[in-house]
């Protein structure tokens, strides 16, 4: 398995890129280049494989650096003539992994990317609103129809992916800040989508035997595996690069169902459904987020410093605990339920 090429680039005065040239020589690069420019300035450049990265961003962060004059760029890089071969690859990825203290990083790209990648799913948009909203409508459809590749479609939008995954990285790295926003980004594509649905169920027809409505109005054990197993692929695809958009419909698969099939039920008037709809949404949600965040821990993702290390341990014990009870309880009332029937 071939390891993706980044390039990173740091650009400073001349005497501070030649004491973090110093610094990273320890990190074995796949090459490196030293350029001078004018007015005492110079750019050092790193082409290393991805799970180095994330060793070079903490060595740089060490060293004392003019603030108002660096900048590290980091770059993807699609192709290199003459190709790198795949030897020197494994090798200096294992080397890197270890000089960042964690062989478990191997294989994921680095905390810097993954925090660029998903900041945007902290922020509350009109865009994604609109694509919510959009979801919400063709679920809306594909469920009142009974049509399951109706709703296929409104999964494939899957809009919801990036504030889930965005919650459970904020909890690995013990940002309290970030965690607030994603939950915020979360709870505004929730109610978007629930206030439409339920102003559908209440102006049209809701035929609650529809085969895709009753799907989603029943909660088993094997819907807690589908969720941990949504959680672990959408966290996967974001430390790994695979397309956010397909794990994206298995998410989706676990939360915009049953969230539409919640409204459609209770504007009709069908607590009963509506309540086992939810049900089944709160069970998804604890299990995604429950499964996410302790991907991105096993996978080595931790904050920079130890101060800031500590503190991640504690939120994440303490959000891994309350996650972990909450499913624990869904799961017994789910047994008892299975039982009763």
């Amino acid at each position: 398995m071939s390891t993706t090429l980044r390039l990173v680039e740091l650009s400073a005065n001349t005497d501070a890129v030649e004491r973090l040239q110093q610094a990273v020589g320890d990190i074995s690069c796949i090459e490196q280049w030293l350029l001078h420019g004018n007015d005492n300035r110079s750019t050092l450049r790193l082409l290393l494989p991805s799970d180095a990265v994330e060793a070079v961003f903490d060595a740089i962060a060490e060293h004392e650096l003019p603030d108002d004059s660096f900048r590290v760029m980091l770059f993807p890089i699609e192709a290199t003539l003459p190709a790198v071969g795949q030897p020197e690859e494994e090798q200096t990825s294992k080397e890197a992994a270890k000089q960042s203290g964690d062989q478990r990083q191997r294989g994921r790209i680095s905390r810097d990317e993954l925090l660029n990648d998903l900041t945007p799913g902290t922020q509350i948009s009109t865009i994604y609103l609109i694509m919510v909203l959009l979801s919400a409508i063709v679920a809306s459809v594909g469920l009142l129809r009974d049509n399951v590749a109706v709703i296929i479609g409104a999964m494939v939008i899957a809009p919801l992916l990036m504030p889930n995954m965005a919650l459970a990285l904020a909890t690995a790295l013990g940002d309290l800040k970030m965690a607030a926003r994603a939950l915020a980004t979360n709870a505004a594509g929730v109610a978007v989508a629930f206030i439409f649905s339920c102003i559908v169920g209440l102006v049209h027809g809701v035929d609650p035997s529809a085969d895709e409505l009753q799907t989603r109005t029943r909660v088993s054990l094997g819907d807690i595996g589908l969720g941990l197993a949504s959680g672990i692929a959408g966290a996967i695809s974001v430390t790994t690069g695979v397309p956010a958009t397909l794990i994206g419909v298995m998410v989706a698969v676990a939360l915009l169902p049953p969230l539409v099939a919640t409204g459609l039920l209770l504007g009709a008037g069908e607590w009963v459904m509506a309540g086992g709809a939810a049900l089944l949404l709160a069970v998804n949600i604890i299990c995604i987020n429950l499964a996410g965040v302790g991907t991105f821990v096993l996978q080595g993702i931790r904050p920079r410093t130890w101060y800031e290390a500590s503190v991640a341990r504690r939120a994440t014990f303490t959000a891994l605990a309350l996650w972990l009870t909450a499913l624990l309880s869904l799961a017994v009332l789910v047994w008892i339920a299975e039982g009763s029937d």
